[in-house]
């Protein structure tokens, strides 16, 4: 309406074409090494955190404690050069760390595996299917949920995913995600998905099932460019026969 009204004719909304993009790239034997460091807990990744995220994890992963003795939080910071900040904090709330840039093994009383690298996040994605996604629990404006639904993982985001709207209007249509409102909400959510794996698969399945949908969304525009070019073509071949 904005470009109409601006004196743009034959203006064409598409698809998104994030939908379009393919998976992250995740290596199998990345994928194998970390099934083996997980070893079969229970576990959650925080994925693409930002600050004052990390806190709300900590509360998080305590109120986890009591139910799943065995919890293990993944947190994925958005900027991996803020690891050893983000070390600091979890140390200092009493957490017992690994840090993956760092080649730390996740032990049996590991509490954080805290992922401060580059380009990994597909392996995560593909090996931890419980997702939450950083950016929304603080007004940072969220990350796309497109990516871990391309791996069929169950997605839980905060209240601030404004950089996401219409996406994020997509998966809630579809019941595709879980949508937390504070970190006691995420809480709640984080203890539901990890007890009941019915609930979660369904979430997860929904995801999966749109972003597949909406993949065609490359083969769109370029149907309409093509189409746009063969007109405007059409058009000169007939100025050029009339002269």
């Amino acid at each position: 309406q904005r470009l109409e009204a601006f004196g743009h004719e034959n203006v064409h909304v598409t698809s998104n074409l994030k939908y379009a993009s393919p998976p992250l790239p995740a290596s199998e034997d990345k994928v194998k090494a970390l099934n083996t460091l997980i070893n079969g807990r229970t576990v959650w990744q925080f994925a693409s955190t930002h600050p004052g995220e990390e806190e709300q994890a900590v509360d998080v992963h305590a109120a986890l404690k009591g139910e799943f003795p065995d919890i293990l939080t993944i947190i994925i910071p958005r900027h991996p050069e803020r690891g050893g900040a983000i070390r600091k904090i979890l140390e200092a709330r009493g957490l017992r760390v690994a840090q993956r840039s760092e080649n730390e093994p996740v032990k049996a009383d590991t509490d954080v595996y805290l992922a401060d690298t580059l380009g990994e996040m597909g392996v995560f994605f593909k090996t931890v299917t419980t997702v939450v996604m950083g950016g929304s629990f603080v007004p940072h404006g969220g990350h796309n949920p497109i990516e871990p639904a391309q791996f069929g993982c169950c997605i839980i985001y905060g209240p601030h995913m404004f950089n996401f709207k219409t996406i994020c209007y997509d998966f809630e249509t579809h019941e595709a995600c879980f949508v937390a409102q504070d970190s006691i909400d995420l809480t709640d959510m984080l203890k539901r998905t990890l007890s009941n794996k019915d609930d979660a698969h369904k979430k997860a399945a929904s995801a999966k099932k749109m972003v597949e949908n909406k993949s065609f969304a490359r083969k769109e525009v370029w149907s309409y460019i093509d189409s746009m070019v063969k007109k405007t073509s059409m058009k000169k071949n007939d100025k050029e026969d009339a002269e």
